[in-house]
């Protein structure tokens, strides 16, 4: 059975609202597509359960996840949102790809030469390079380590866990998963986003064969390939990232060479559209905003760390300014996201835009400032244009956290 990546809501993961890649190819070449479960019995034998139910399921166990790896003394995680509507991205680098990328990281890892090819169909998991990084109890890797998914949290873990249906699983996060194909590429390719992205055209699998115009599939003169090359499959499936993980961040990144950009802490337009999905109305997806399309998908909002969230044109952060002065409910709506002290740093943010006729992009750790030593805060961008009013929010927030935290101590002692 192939491997197929699935990036989206668990409730349209389980209504079975989704589409391989090859369903989709399938489709749309007139061909017809079984869907078999991993028991081997066709996908429309399951019982049928209505996308409420599902939903509702998932975020029972969402919710009972979070509370099982919150700590006590730290903030508890906030829930990523479920839906049977939100985009999904779906690709098909099959399991020979993914085992020529663990194979390349772990020979780097210990030093030693990758295997110019790897075998079609090769049992990678006996591979004595994969097999020692799988045992490693001092170099711990996700991938290495049998999890299937990766949970949309910025902190690095992992653990076994039920799954909504009551299979047992490996989890880990989309945090840690990033950190370690960081690491991998900074072994093995050091590559850079424009040059990682292509791989996934220019990369992978040999041609075993061609679709002619009536739909017939030949091997005519084309031998089967029973080998692979192994950095190619790697780096096929290392690529394919998300445009907000990619091209939005650093677009948010370069304008801050540029101009002045604003920082608040916990609040985003990204969060309050999940909360309110009303206020989609002032934001505009990229797909409208680029003239030409870009192979890597985008969720237009924030998913993670390092990421673009959403957009809003010149008109709409216009017209959001006019419903802050004009519509109550928009300034409380905005006042209970960006509190604080914060909603005057967003009319800073947004009467800037205005002024200069341009949009506001948010992004997340654009600069990241420490609160208790700011001349060591860092940014990816020019530190000196990060407007200090937010900053100063965050340190005053912190020092009065401290305070009380101090004055508790002292209570108990």
């Amino acid at each position: 059975m192939g491997l197929d990546i699935y990036a989206g809501t668990l409730t349209r993961y389980y209504s079975h609202n989704w589409k391989t890649v090859v369903q989709q190819w399938a489709e749309e070449n007139g061909y017809t597509f079984n869907r078999i479960t991993p028991d081997g019995e066709p996908a429309d034998n399951e019982e049928e359960v209505s996308p409420a139910e599902v939903q509702a399921a998932v975020e029972n166990w969402r919710d009972q996840i979070l509370s099982a790896i919150s700590q006590s003394d730290q903030p508890t995680y906030t829930p990523w949102p479920e839906d049977n509507e939100k985009p999904y991205y779906t690709d098909k680098p099959d399991w020979d790809a993914f085992g020529a990328m663990l194979l390349v990281a772990a020979c780097h890892t210990y030093e030693e030469p990758v295997p110019s090819t790897v075998e079609k169909n090769w049992a990678f998991g006996e591979h004595p390079m994969i097999a020692r990084l799988a045992e490693d109890q001092e170099r711990v890797w996700s991938l290495f380590r049998g999890t299937t998914w990766w949970l949309p949290l910025p902190d690095s873990f992992m653990f076994q866990v039920p799954l909504p249906t009551g299979d047992q699983a490996m989890i880990a996060t989309l945090g840690g998963l990033r950190k370690e194909l960081e690491r991998l590429n900074g072994m093995a390719w050091q590559a850079d986003e424009d040059t990682i992205l292509r791989w996934s055209e220019t990369e992978g699998y040999p041609v075993d064969g061609t679709v002619g115009p009536d739909g017939q599939y030949s091997k005519a003169d084309i031998p089967e390939h029973t080998q692979y090359d192994t950095q190619s499959l790697a780096k096929f499936a290392f690529s394919d990232e998300l445009f907000d993980k990619s091209h939005g961040f650093y677009i948010a990144v370069i304008q801050g060479f540029f101009r002045d950009y604003y920082y608040t802490r916990g609040s985003a337009f990204s969060f309050l559209v999940e909360q309110k999905p009303e206020y989609v109305r002032y934001f505009t997806p990229w797909a409208q905003v680029t003239p030409t399309a870009f192979p890597n998908p985008a969720e237009n909002q924030i998913i993670e760390n390092y990421c673009s969230g959403v957009y809003l044109s010149p008109e709409q952060v216009a017209q959001l300014l006019r419903d802050m002065e004009q519509d109550s409910k928009v300034l409380e709506d905005l006042e209970g996201l960006w509190s604080n002290g914060q909603i005057a740093v967003l009319k800073k943010a947004l009467s800037a835009a205005a002024r200069l006729k341009t949009g506001l992009l948010e992004a997340t750790e654009v600069v990241e400032p420490n609160p208790i030593r700011p001349n060591e805060s860092t940014s990816y961008s020019n530190l000196y244009h990060c407007d200090r009013d937010g900053v100063y929010l965050y340190m005053d927030t912190v020092s009065r956290q401290l305070e009380n935290a101090i004055r508790e101590s002292e209570g108990q002692v």
